[in-house]
């Protein structure tokens, strides 16, 4: 059995797993509002896919995931670059990254609610969340880059453009691509945790709000694992851009 095999076989198994430890806590549980059984969740699945509003909500989760990621991504490498350039604004940078690393997610969530409302407070707490991941990611990969190497090549050219062509961007592209991958799956739990405090409507974060307030636990259910199976999905897509990024520049 080769690697790739075994990798599948130990991920399989362990989907099984959880599946068969909720299918034996249900049974012990036995009540739909603290565990409901597998069926009633799938059946409850089944039937928010027959509705076109259910399509609205998820694509809507995504492009707001896929927006604020961007944007973060575009600061990001912009304060990257400020920060590799003069040294000043990297150790005066320094601190604030740390904040945003260790600030309190829900209480920053409720803050953010009084001072701007709850259509925009998920975009600010995630881009919050995710851009000292993406900044270190991209100031790490970028400053890791040997100088002898970017020398040599000047020595050859003093055409800039060159050097980010031939140097910076093979170099360094991979374990950016890396820290995206991070930032947009904890990006997504993010949103979704802030969408449902917020109670902004329209977005899965809302709708597992409400299915909890409710106390209907299965549409709960329901809501998280399209979630997670929309996590999978772009996660597999990414690693599959990554895989092939690396091919093409090694």
């Amino acid at each position: 059995m080769t690697k790739t095999n075994r990798k599948y076989l130990y991920y399989s198994l362990g989907i099984l797993f959880v599946i068969l430890v909720w299918f034996i806590g249900s049974i012990i549980v036995n009540s739909e509002i603290v565990l409901p059984k597998i069926s009633l969740v799938l059946k409850t699945i089944g039937e928010l896919f027959t509705k076109g509003e259910t399509y609205l909500i998820i694509l809507r989760t995504f492009l707001d995931i896929l927006l604020v990621t961007f944007l973060t991504l575009i600061l990001a490498l912009i304060f990257a670059i400020l920060a590799l350039k003069f040294e000043g604004f990297k150790y005066f940078f320094s601190p604030i990254v740390t904040l945003l690393k260790s600030i309190p997610v829900v209480a920053v969530i409720i803050l953010f609610l009084l001072m701007v409302g709850q259509t925009f407070t998920p975009y600010i707490i995630t881009f919050l969340v995710i851009f000292p991941i993406l900044y270190e990611g991209i100031y790490s990969s970028i400053d890791s880059i040997d100088k002898y190497i970017v020398d040599d090549v000047k020595t050859i050219s003093n055409l800039n453009y060159l050097v980010v062509k031939d140097i910076y961007y093979p170099l360094s592209i991979p374990k950016i691509l890396v820290s995206l991958l991070q930032s947009f799956g904890l990006g997504f739990k993010v949103i979704v945790m802030a969408q449902m405090i917020a109670q902004t409507k329209g977005t899965i974060g809302y709708q597992i709000g409400i299915q909890n307030t409710y106390l209907e636990t299965k549409g709960v259910f329901a809501w998280t694992i399209i979630l997670i199976v929309l996590v999978l999905i772009i996660d597999s897509v990414l690693h599959l851009v990554l895989k092939k990024v690396k091919n093409k520049i090694y």
